[in-house]
């Protein structure tokens, strides 16, 4: 009989290391994150992310103007929305809308889908939206700021 207990707790040892990693808790506050500059076309991506209760309570992830459209966002920017829309079929209004809407109600990052024609402004949310909560999850409720890509 002593020959078989080895022999039962190796799977026993090889499965224990196969159980799914908790994240740490998520401490309540807003974190932002943001580009230093703007980019390229003269838009700076930022992030702010509120949490409340340990869940991710709002989103608002959007593009600040510089030069002629300062004092603006992407989203609220009329011209850059009709611009874009004729490009790629998708506008700002639109599609950082559903990027919001996709975290807020899954509640992870990895289940936040690309939108087609704002790939990059999506791979932007993500990048952040990360940050963010793992700003949370240290309770650091200093602004992120990262280098222009």
């Amino acid at each position: 009989m002593h020959r078989w207990i080895p022999v039962l707790f190796i799977p026993a040892l090889l499965f224990a290391g196969c159980a799914p990693k908790t994240a740490a808790p998520l401490s309540d506050g807003t974190f932002s994150v943001a580009y230093e500059e703007p980019d390229a076309t003269g838009w700076t991506a930022f992030l702010e992310l509120t949490v409340k209760d340990g869940k991710i309570a709002k989103v608002n992830f959007d593009y600040w103007g510089s030069g002629e459209a300062q004092g603006t966002v992407k989203s609220e920017n009329p011209a850059y929305n009709e611009a874009m829309a004729a490009v790629t079929g998708t506008k700002p209004e639109e599609y950082l809308a559903l990027l919001e809407a996709d975290l807020l109600k899954s509640q992870d990052v990895d289940q936040v889908d690309l939108i087609t024609g704002a790939t990059t402004s999506s791979e932007d949310f993500k990048t952040f939206a990360r940050l963010a909560l793992e700003a949370s999850q240290k309770g650091d409720l200093r602004p992120v700021l990262l280098p222009q890509p």
